[in-house]
């Protein structure tokens, strides 16, 4: 588990802070790890009951044998190695989806000015 937290921890680091090797960016990710892991029992104790109502018994051995053995391993370190990635194809996704949205919304809706409201909800 801890090294699995680890590797998730590891994924955050692109959105903690910049990497501008400065003593503020290093320090977020510090604080932020800490409190991370300050706050997994917590995680933890309110995740069981979802697991428990979303996987079965056998499920739930099947997922552990699969991150245990090691192509899930694989699976864990490469992904560790996108976060940073997916963060920017979402950061630079997001206005997109946005406006479609709101296209989406003025076709089932009455829209004075779709433009307008695609705009004031880009700035929120």
């Amino acid at each position: 588990m801890d090294e699995s937290m680890s590797n998730i921890l590891d994924s955050l680091d692109p959105l903690l802070a910049s990497n501008d090797g400065s003593e503020d960016a290093e320090v977020m990710r510090q604080s932020t790890r800490e409190a991370l892991d300050a706050a997994m029992p917590a995680y933890i104790e309110k995740m069981v009951p979802v697991f428990a109502a979303s996987y079965t018994e056998a499920e739930l051995e099947a997922l552990v044998g699969f991150y245990e053995s090691p192509l899930g391993q694989s699976v864990v370190a490469k992904s560790r190695g996108m976060g940073g990635a997916s963060s920017d194809a979402m950061k630079d996704l997001l206005p997109i989806i946005l406006d479609d949205a709101m296209e989406r919304y003025c076709a089932k809706m009455v829209c004075d000015e779709p433009a307008e409201m695609s705009v004031r909800m880009q700035a929120s």
